[in-house]
């Protein structure tokens, strides 16, 4: 009777020790799941993150390429608006510089080239812009007045 005792006694230690095993696993797996579903939400919104920030990245790159374009054809015009006054000042052949009224009138081509280009471009209207006349006194260099 004492081996069946011992024998039925070390069975239980046996099981309840198998028991605990399995409780330790069991709970071991739960908090990998735990970790799991965490670092699949992490990743989740990371993906999320790079998505948004791809789209912007996109999004800058076009308004960059958009603000190019019309820096260029901004040179474009600003360019072929001064060969027009060059040349409107060589066909007038001055041998000794403009007069104010000569630099008035090119820069008022100039301007109206502008309000003409500006009136041509969806949404915007004239430019509502206007120089003073250039004064007859011509300034010495070599002061500031």
């Amino acid at each position: 009777k004492a081996m069946q005792h011992t024998a039925i006694a070390g069975r239980k230690s046996h099981e309840e020790s198998e028991l605990a095993y399995r409780q330790q696993v069991e709970s071991e797996v739960e908090l990998m799941r735990e970790h799991m579903n965490k670092l699949t939400n992490a990743y989740n919104l990371a993906k999320r993150n790079l998505n948004i920030a791809y789209a912007e990245i996109e999004a800058n790159r076009k308004t960059s390429e958009s603000v190019v374009g019309m820096q260029d054809e901004a040179v474009t015009f600003l360019l072929a608006c001064m060969q027009d006054a060059k040349q409107q000042v060589q066909q007038k052949k001055y041998s000794d510089g403009m007069t104010s009224d000569d630099r008035e009138a090119v820069l008022n081509m100039l301007l109206q080239k502008l309000n003409t280009r500006t009136a041509l471009s969806p949404g915007k209207g004239q430019a509502n812009v206007s120089f003073p006349p250039i004064a007859q006194k011509r300034r010495d260099p070599n002061t500031m007045t």
